[in-house]
């Protein structure tokens, strides 16, 4: 199975420095903070963005990429002085494996919207859990940053909510952004799924 249920285990953590997307149980939209120290017993984080619009204490939705795949956590947050913030993870993790084996290659110009910039962009993969693409021109784009991408490949076209994972410089001054999505409804998640597959994913 592509994703499945897992004791906590303290040695699944993000890394320090690792940008983790924080939610209000439920929520389609999450703010973004960065790990500062992760232990058996919890996480440390930035403040995460503007925390009015999140519980001031309470359970929240943790998630984050790595190679391993898509990370979601229950957690509970709580201020702990300093400007840091203390996740306390709970009994289960849910990891999502799909990766490289449900990636297909796709070279298509689509409209991507993050940081206040509209911008045009050329896929270069695409997966049921997000994109890489490269962006030209002169522009500023920084991990984390929630987002828009315009997928008109997948017919008909969706517009998809998701948070730049990656942003890194590539050929010629163009950025290779990868973006996970965030808050797909049922119906936009099978039809990704099934581009996918009708282009040799698993």
């Amino acid at each position: 199975m592509a994703a499945a249920e897992q004791p906590w285990r303290p040695d699944v953590v993000p890394p320090p420095g690792a940008v983790l997307r924080v939610a209000a149980p439920g929520s389609p939209t999450g703010l973004s903070a960065t790990v500062l120290e992760a232990g058996p017993e919890a996480i440390w984080i930035t403040r995460p963005g503007s925390v009015a619009t999140l519980p001031p204490e309470g359970p929240v939705e943790v998630s984050w990429t790595d190679t391993g795949g898509l990370h979601q956590l229950a957690a509970e947050l709580s201020p702990d002085g300093d400007g840091r913030w203390r996740l306390r993870p709970r009994d289960v993790i849910v990891v999502d494996q799909r990766r490289e084996r449900d990636r297909v290659a796709v070279e298509w110009h689509e409209t991507l919207v993050a940081a206040g910039w509209r911008l045009r962009c050329t896929l270069l993969d695409v997966s049921p859990t997000g994109v890489r693409c490269l962006v030209g021109g002169d522009v500023v784009l920084e991990e984390g940053a929630t987002c828009t991408i315009t997928l008109e490949v997948v017919a008909p076209h969706l517009v998809a909510p998701g948070v730049l994972v990656r942003v890194r410089e590539a050929l010629d001054a163009d950025l290779e952004v990868a973006i996970r999505f965030t808050g797909l409804d049922a119906d936009a998640q099978a039809r990704l799924e099934r581009f996918v597959a009708d282009r040799g994913g698993a």
